[in-house]
């Protein structure tokens, strides 16, 4: 396949390839709590360019391939290209990601759709680590076969 595809990041490289990296490596990732610095992802139109990069492999499926799994899939690759502040919330109907684009001010990410939204009331927030042991069943990873995410060209 022409291009980078990734399991769950995009490198921003033009080169031929898959990188199959191991959920156990991203689980394993602390939470990291820091002032901006020079060269660290900040911004929403930052956020929104980081976003446009990829696509979805699979359709939305419920209960199957649904915001659950795209949450928890985004958070961990929003993370592992520099956004460290990334969150699962999830209210009664719908789990989303929010990232700190700022110091202390952070946007919400619709998973299923790869973009910035408005606010939703929310009943928990965590990490993607504490999300997944507090839901064992809504964040797992779905059935089917890796990459889930694709990078643009």
């Amino acid at each position: 396949m022409k291009g980078l595809i990734l399991f769950t990041f995009c490198l921003g490289i033009a080169e031929a390839g898959f990188l199959n990296t191991p959920i156990p490596n991203f689980l394993s990732r602390p939470i990291i709590s820091h002032p901006v610095e020079e060269g660290r992802k900040q911004g929403i139109d930052e956020l929104r360019r980081d976003l446009s990069k990829f696509h979805w492999r699979y359709n939305y499926a419920p209960h199957v391939f649904d915001c659950s799994q795209m949450s928890f899939i985004a958070a961990l690759t929003l993370r592992t290209m520099g956004w460290d502040n990334t969150y699962i919330a999830v209210n009664q109907n719908h789990a989303w990601v929010i990232v700190e684009t700022s110091p202390g001010r952070f946007t919400p990410v619709e998973a299923t759709t790869l973009t910035v939204r408005d606010w939703l009331p929310y009943d928990d927030i965590g990490s993607p680590e504490e999300m997944r042991a507090k839901y064992p069943d809504e964040f797992r990873l779905p059935p089917y076969p890796e990459p889930y995410l694709y990078c643009r060209k």
